[in-house]
């Protein structure tokens, strides 16, 4: 679950727009933004955190807490959106 975001994964997103496929995708541009934070360009930057910026309002408590399980260790998450996150339900906020 952790490769990199595809072109098949963004069709797939599109397709199919349940918790699970959500969750599954906001785990993976989270995942990445992390692990690749020194190799991404500004406009990739850019993209992940407006992704992010969509996603902490999913209504589904599973999509956020995808974004939390990944986010919780990255330094670079800002402010906002790690503010969201900690003021969201227990199993979303804990992990922040």
């Amino acid at each position: 679950m952790t490769s990199s975001l595809s072109q098949a994964d963004v069709v797939r997103l599109m397709k199919d727009r349940s918790p699970v496929v959500r969750a599954e995708t906001a785990a993976r541009v989270a995942h990445n933004f992390d692990i690749n934070k020194k190799t991404l360009s500004n406009a990739e930057r850019q993209l992940a955190l407006d992704i992010f910026r969509l996603m902490v309002r999913d209504a589904e408590i599973q999509v956020r807490q995808a974004l939390s399980d990944n986010l919780k260790k990255c330094p670079e998450v800002p402010h906002d959106i790690a503010l969201e996150l900690a003021r969201d339900v227990d199993e979303v906020a804990l992990p922040m």
